[in-house]
């Protein structure tokens, strides 16, 4: 499977990540999941109903939960990618495009976040110049949509 996500930077370089481990930005080789929409329904009790009618439905924000990999050639690379990654997560507001198997959906997100996971970097992952992190981004739930 080859997965890659787009993270468009308003006035700057855009942010790619995709699958294996020769990018500046890689996924896992199993890539990442899509995002479920979650329904959000309002109900009510009437007297001549048995139980509780749907009355609305709007849908959360769908959520991407990746684990980011980025590397550089030396640790000033390494920290400049970081920070270029944080600083394109954390937009107001900004288009996401990820692409499965030659399918592409684009998604209007929101600020992001991410943390170091398994502590950010071992001795082995600095020597590398590698770090790892967990990102999240809400968006909208329906691919698409403005």
């Amino acid at each position: 499977m080859t997965t890659q996500a787009v993270i468009a930077v308003s006035g700057g370089t855009d942010i790619t990540v995709a699958t294996g481990g020769v990018a500046a930005y890689w996924f896992p080789p199993n890539g990442f999941a899509e995002p479920t929409a979650v329904p959000n329904v309002t109900t009510t009790a009437a007297p001549f109903v048995d139980s509780v009618m749907p009355t609305h439905m709007t849908l959360d924000p769908a959520q991407h939960g990746w684990l980011v990999y980025v590397s550089g050639s030396s640790a000033v690379q390494l920290q400049n990618r970081i920070e270029a990654l944080r600083d394109a997560l954390l937009q107001f507001s900004f288009t996401l495009t990820t692409t499965r198997d030659g399918v592409a959906r684009t998604w209007t997100c929101w600020p992001g976040q991410m943390a170091p996971a398994d502590q950010g970097r071992d001795y082995e992952m600095q020597a590398a110049y590698l770090a790892k992190f967990t990102v999240s981004i809400p968006c909208d739930p329906i691919p698409g949509a403005p």
